[in-house]
């Protein structure tokens, strides 16, 4: 276990006094957070769970908060239960629905994370008398003075691509009692040894506002005045044939958009016009990648250029890249082609295992 975790306790014994920190967890229902129950409490710590209801259809008797309450149970800790309904809607649902709108892909557990998730679960810390908070997210943190380190976990399911925009403040108060973890399956073995219901729970892969996965008529049904249909173009501005609605499409994609007799790829997404502009594969790849709406982890990015490597997409590899950062707009030259970076998307700097942050591709 990383140093993060290790216990903060002194024996009550012969005068000396017992330090015991007392930690809010973010508890789902699933497997990650209900084994981080026993993580926790096995590290020493004192160990709050607080179940956080989201989405439209959220509500104690939901399975996932069952499965929240039967865990809770099972290790003698409290649960808490934090309608952050209205939070969601205002700051991930409607903004969700906004970008893509304007064209955009946003990402939104990005979104959750940062407007949502770890604010929500820092005020009822705050309200319980927690010191730290927890989540089962596969991450690592580390603090120093004045700053605080967020690094990938030593797993394929690392998730700091999701984490880079949670406010630094909040950051340092946060343990990731996962982080260490090479692979999911040791957090599956730990619940079935324990015999948590959750450890049988298949992950999710859905959206969890969208939990039928149709994010096309998700968005048709919450944005009427966007039109059902408009022209695809190629990238000579010609129109080639019919899409039925921006919200339909997302840069690079390949399927859904008809028989062009080779294949063709989403290359821009123009609201104000209402079209799809596509190109062929050739034309899809770009060494160069620009992002705005910035956040660095600890203080402000170099003032002159420097050396990262960036991640385009949660699942994509990183690459080198020569960095350079004005105002609010970062430019990174890579050092290989990548596959259409995707507006709305997050673009992720790290140095080695360490994030330096981010911005909000255009």
């Amino acid at each position: 276990m990383s140093k993060r975790l290790r216990r903060t306790i002194f024996a009550e014994r012969k005068g000396r006094f017992i330090v015991q920190k007392t930690v809010l967890l973010g508890m789902s229902g699933g497997v990650d957070s209900s084994v981080a129950v026993h993580l926790l409490q096995k590290q020493g710590y004192k160990v709050i769970g607080c179940h956080l209801l989201f989405t439209e259809d959220s509500s104690k008797d939901s399975a996932s908060a069952l499965r929240a309450l039967h865990t809770a149970d099972k290790f003698g800790i409290p649960l808490i239960f934090s309608d952050r309904r209205e939070l969601f809607r205002e700051r991930v649902t409607d903004a969700f629905c906004r970008m893509y709108a304007e064209g955009l892909t946003p990402n939104p557990c990005i979104m959750c994370n940062t407007h949502a998730k770890f604010v929500s679960l820092a005020e009822e810390a705050d309200k319980a008398g927690a010191e730290l908070i927890a989540t089962g997210h596969y991450a690592r943190t580390e603090n120093t003075p004045g700053c605080v380190k967020l690094m990938r976990a030593p797993t394929r399911k690392d998730q700091t691509y999701f984490l880079y925009r949670v406010p630094s403040e909040i950051l340092a108060r946060t343990v990731f009692p996962l982080g260490d973890f090479t692979s999911k399956d040791e957090i599956r073995a730990i619940g079935r040894t324990l015999g948590l219901e959750a450890a049988a729970t298949p992950d999710s892969q859905d959206i969890c506002f969208i939990p039928d996965g149709d994010t096309g008529a998700f968005l048709s049904s919450r944005l009427p005045k966007i039109k059902n249909t408009g022209d695809i173009l190629d990238i000579g501005g010609n129109k080639i044939g019919t899409h039925n609605g921006i919200f339909n499409y997302t840069v690079g994609q390949r399927k859904g958009l008809g028989a062009f007799g080779k294949p063709m790829y989403v290359s821009r997404i123009n609201a104000a016009d209402n079209t799809v502009t596509v190109c062929t594969s050739g034309e899809r790849f770009t060494d160069t990648v620009r992002a705005h709406l910035l956040k660095c982890i600890n203080g402000d990015f170099p003032s002159e250029a420097f050396s990262a490597e960036i991640m385009i997409r949660s699942t994509a590899f990183p690459v080198k890249a020569a960095v350079t950062v004005c105002g609010d707009v970062m430019t990174a030259k890579l050092e290989k082609p990548v596959f259409s970076p995707c507006p709305g998307q997050s673009a992720v700097l790290y140095n080695g295992d360490t994030v330096i942050g981010g911005g909000i591709i255009f």
